[in-house]
């Protein structure tokens, strides 16, 4: 009995540990991510050419961004803006709508099930998932995403953040 309990302490012990590591290498992981920006804003300063050159340079036909409204029902969930050009989706949540960034269909479905698969393929994709102080959806955003990927990841980003306002209802 006594050694029962005595293992069953040492295994919460070492499962705080792990905890403890996780929240010290995803602040770490953080900071790269966000130094990493930082080296894009720089490298993009450094290579800015001139309107004039950029006239020449741009295709016939530009490639328009796109919002997509999403609703369900007669509410406005949020919106998503497609950049086609950088191959980014970002979704941002309607103000007074309260999306759980630890839903399943969000945290599960989409973070993992979808990201890990997608991430096998292309090790380069970012999912990056802005939380608030109450634990809501601030901002969700996928980057890096393969043109002929776009369209798919779309639709699972509407059902996610559909699924999960709908469960918060």
């Amino acid at each position: 009995m006594e050694k029962d309990r005595e293992r069953i302490k040492r295994l919460l012990e070492i499962r705080e540990n792990m905890k403890k590591s996780i929240s010290s290498l995803n602040s770490t992981l953080q900071e790269l991510r966000e130094i990493l920006d930082r080296l894009e804003d720089l490298l993009l300063e450094e290579s800015l050419v001139s309107a004039d050159v950029m006239l020449e340079k741009r295709p016939s036909e530009e490639i328009e961004k796109r919002i997509i409204e999403v609703r369900l029902g007669e509410v406005e969930v949020g919106k998503i803006f497609v950049n086609p050009i950088s191959k980014t989706l970002v979704f941002k949540p309607s103000e007074k709508v309260f999306i759980p960034a630890n839903s399943g269909p969000i945290e599960s479905f989409l973070k993992r099930k979808v990201m890990r698969e997608l991430r096998k393929e292309q090790p380069a994709l970012k999912f990056e998932l802005e939380e608030g102080k109450a634990g809501e959806v601030r901002k969700i955003e996928i980057s890096n995403i393969k043109e002929d990927q776009i369209n798919d990841l779309i639709g699972k980003l509407i059902w996610s953040v559909r699924k999960s306002a709908e469960l918060e209802r």
